[in-house]
């Protein structure tokens, strides 16, 4: 059967009034996938292929009657859920289905709103979800008691990291509090190892992953400028400016300090040369109205050029447009931060990415063409679990304890046990723990 066929014919309406001249290849995957069957899964294709869309038109043409939150979105990224929410919420008017985002700079009066009559979907961040559990625990059942889906994004940003083991255990809470497993699904565009995500889940055995093997066409060009300091050398500076100044850019260096310093000498350049001043650095020490001024500024801005020079803050995908080149500034330390930042390019009618990358030094020009080509043989470096979490444990056991305003050794000791987060760590160390 035709995936598009098996959409609501509200879902349908929509993907008619987009234009969209077919579904990409996950989301025809994961539409056949996810109302077929009951499996959790793995969503992993290239970026910029619809991963949002592959996992919420399934599970809006899918939605029981019930009342409360039917899907809980988690994502890394208090812009990334505001980014997302626009997406979401006009998807949602076919349905009139009300999105809410939840974290620290979201509006209080809709959240009381949404306390007051839980429906639709909840945007989120783990740490806001903790939140509840701490500050509004009796909460908990009244928003999530009807849950059908739970969906994470980014996945690869939670891996092997004591935030994600923070998640994995609040995602437990969640479903010992109404007693039954959510199923779940998993986004990314560069996952090295599954089994890892798979035990994410918590339900491996029910967990199939959805693989969009394709890669990205990648025109690079990759150069060198020797320096025997830690400066960017005068002559990238100026390279650099001869081929972004007529682009729409994104630039990294793998600092802040290098971030200021190439904005700034970008701009110095431009002036003297005429140019655009439309040069902006984006990381995380930024305030929020400069950052948020880029973003619009690249999304909202057709006819004019600019660059802006960042960290990883724009490594994930916030919608920032269209985007000509990337250039990267020495190597980055992973093949799936080069494959997540040279994505960012080629999601026009182009559908090319191009990657100008520079190095310094002869370790990081070796290092460079080490990721790029394990990223053309589809080697994306596997992850180590974290195996003894002893110290996030301990953060969940403050976590239980204001939740239940106090509750006995041997209880805490079972729900500890029972924690498929913590499911490594041995009883007698969790009992040294408490005591």
């Amino acid at each position: 059967m035709n995936p598009y066929d098996l959409l609501s014919p509200a879902i349908r309406k929509y993907v008619y009034d987009k234009g969209w001249k077919k579904l990409t290849s996950i989301q025809a995957a994961s539409i056949q996938n996810i109302i077929n069957t009951e499996y959790n899964f793995i969503l992993s294709s290239k970026t910029a292929s619809g991963k949002t869309e592959a996992v919420l038109l399934p599970t809006l043409s899918n939605l029981n009657n019930s009342n409360g939150i039917k899907i809980l979105y988690i994502s890394p990224l208090i812009a990334l859920i505001n980014d997302q929410f626009e997406r979401i919420e006009r998807l949602c008017e076919y349905l009139d289905i009300p999105v809410t985002k939840w974290h620290g700079e979201a509006s209080i009066s809709l959240k009381k709103k949404l306390i007051a009559n839980p429906q639709g979907i909840l945007l989120i961040t783990p740490e806001s979800l903790e939140a509840i559990f701490v500050n509004k625990p009796e909460l908990i059942l009244k928003l999530f008691s009807n849950l059908q889906y739970l969906v994470v994004d980014e996945i690869h940003s939670f891996l092997n990291t004591k935030r994600g083991i923070q998640l994995k255990s609040i995602i437990h809470r969640i479903e010992n509090k109404i007693k039954r497993k959510i199923r779940f699904f998993v986004l990314s565009a560069t996952l090295g190892d599954y089994k890892l995500v798979k035990d994410f889940v918590g339900n491996p055995e029910n967990t199939k992953i959805l693989l969009d093997k394709s890669q990205k066409i990648v025109q690079s060009q990759f150069k060198y400028f020797e320096s025997p300091t830690s400066d960017i050398p005068l002559e990238l500076i100026e390279d650099l400016y001869s081929n972004v100044s007529n682009k729409k850019t994104l630039i990294f260096p793998n600092s802040r300090g290098k971030v200021e310093e190439i904005s700034i000498k970008l701009k110095r350049l431009s002036e003297q040369n005429d140019g655009h001043q439309n040069y902006f650095a984006h990381h995380s020490s930024v305030s929020k109205e400069l950052r948020v001024f880029a973003e619009k500024f690249a999304k909202e801005t057709k006819d004019k050029y600019f660059s802006i020079v960042c960290t990883n803050t724009l490594e994930l995908g916030i919608d920032i447009g269209s985007v000509d080149l990337i250039c990267q500034i020495n190597s980055t330390y992973s093949v799936s931060s080069l494959a997540q930042r040279f994505g960012r390019s080629g999601r026009g009618e182009d559908l090319i990415s191009h990657l100008l990358l520079y190095a310094t030094d002869e370790w990081h020009l070796l290092q460079a063409t080490a990721c790029f080509e394990l990223y053309k043989d589809s080697v994306i470096e596997p992850l180590e679990q974290i195996c003894y979490p002893i110290d996030i444990m301990l953060h969940q056991i403050f976590s239980i304890l204001k939740e239940t305003n106090g509750i006995t050794k041997t209880n805490l000791i079972h729900e500890l046990e029972n924690n498929y987060a913590f499911r490594k760590i041995d009883e007698s160390d969790i009992k040294l723990l408490i005591d």
